[in-house]
């Protein structure tokens, strides 16, 4: 019992097995600050139900395929009430979340596949971008400081940066652990 508390065993009927726990770095990523996560995804909940009863509400957004906004995407699974929206998303993940989970309309940007963030990324994905307008995108960053929020890698930079040309609003969905990490490529000052 002790050794399961401490996540190192998992019960089964009639003995106990190794847990091995997430084996890809998105899966270690989604499963460190819950708590914190959970907590901005039940803040954004309640920000977009009170935007979408007036008249300027938000109509499409944009989710971005980090683990903060995997938060928020498993959060308006659970929000029944909330008005149609629409949806749009380059994040594989979270758009297989929504599409089994969600009434909202939902959209994917495609392109290739990039396997470290279950996200698209590249000349197809950018194109089919700048074919949208979004009211409001959802932005996830590896780290942050006083100056500037960052990302870990290349890929991810410019596909970022062309949903901010594309949205009217954007929020930064951040825990605690990101701040001063700064990280190799700044997305936005």
């Amino acid at each position: 019992m002790t050794l399961a508390k401490r996540g190192l065993l998992k019960r089964i009927h009639g003995g106990a097995t190794l847990d091995l726990g997430p084996k890809d770095e998105y899966s270690l990523r989604d499963h460190t600050e819950m708590k914190e996560k959970k907590i901005i995804a039940e803040y954004v909940m309640q920000r977009l139900s009170e935007l979408l009863t007036q008249s300027f509400a938000p109509k499409v957004i944009y989710l971005d395929s980090g683990t903060t906004v995997m938060a928020v995407a498993r959060e308006l699974c659970r929000n029944k009430s909330l008005p149609l929206i629409t949806l749009v998303t380059h994040g594989t993940n979270i758009a297989y979340t929504l599409a089994n989970n969600t009434q909202h309309r939902l959209y994917m940007m495609g392109g290739e596949v990039y396997q470290n963030t279950y996200s698209t990324f590249g000349d197809d994905t950018l194109n089919m971008i700048r074919h949208f307008k979004f009211d409001l995108f959802l932005l996830g960053a590896s780290g942050f400081n006083a100056e500037k929020f960052t990302n870990d890698n290349y890929i991810e930079i410019s596909v970022k940066k062309a949903i901010m040309n594309q949205s009217q609003e954007t929020w930064l969905l951040l825990d605690s652990s990101k701040w001063e990490q700064s990280n190799f490529i700044t997305i936005c000052g």
